[in-house]
């Protein structure tokens, strides 16, 4: 059975229930401290962890996560309220977290969330890509640095913002086809280095990276 932990002082149980968490399977394990979080992450490696804006220290909850080997590469998604951005969210994205779901659950976050649980294996490298941003004429040249079916990071000299929309196109490596996709940018990494989650991924191009992570 999988396991969902969330990390939230407020009981959310019964809303959450409604969705594919309650209806898939999962078991639910509420933390309502951030402390508690932790220690349950590291004893039971939980196939996603929803983290609450209103939990009293989630950014450093997010920040001890992403730097503790036994969960570094554990599925992290912020929970915010209301269906426009939450300035409290933006910490936990730059700490870690690798998306945000919002409250109440509406259309798309049943699917949005199936797409978080046990994030596929990236494979890491270094690829030429190129990117254009709406707010911005033009195309800008990146480097990506590791790839999965859901994303992608990608280190590059240009500014970038926290939900800025983009198209990408990149050649893999070995391979002469080039690949394009849209995406938005979901987390920052290391100086000059951005998460890019696609947003759109035609089946062609979804099965070519599947066939590059799985290669050797």
């Amino acid at each position: 059975m999988a396991l969902a932990l969330i990390a939230s002082p407020r009981d959310l149980d019964l809303e959450l229930s409604g969705t594919v968490l309650g209806r898939r399977g999962f078991e639910r394990q509420l933390a309502s401290v951030a402390e508690q979080a932790y220690a349950l992450a590291c004893a039971r490696t939980p196939d996603v962890l929803l983290v609450d804006v209103y939990l009293a220290g989630a950014e450093e909850l997010v920040r001890r996560l992403r730097a503790d080997p036994a969960t570094r590469e554990l599925s992290i998604v912020a929970l915010a309220d209301s269906r426009v951005a939450d300035p409290r969210e933006v910490p936990l994205l730059k700490a870690g977290a690798n998306a945000v779901l919002r409250l109440p659950p509406g259309p798309g976050w049943d699917e949005r969330l199936m797409r978080l649980v046990n994030v596929p294996v990236r494979k890491s490298s270094r690829f030429p890509v190129s990117f254009g941003v709406a707010a911005s004429a033009g195309t800008v040249p990146a480097t990506g640095l590791n790839v999965g079916l859901h994303g992608m990071l990608v280190e590059t000299w240009a500014e970038l913002s926290l939900c800025d929309e983009m198209e990408l196109a990149f050649h893999l490596p070995g391979e002469n086809t080039l690949l394009r996709a849209r995406g938005r940018v979901v987390r920052r990494g290391a100086p000059r280095q951005y998460g890019v989650e696609f947003t759109s991924l035609d089946g062609d191009v979804s099965r070519a990276i599947e066939r590059y992570v799985r290669s050797v």
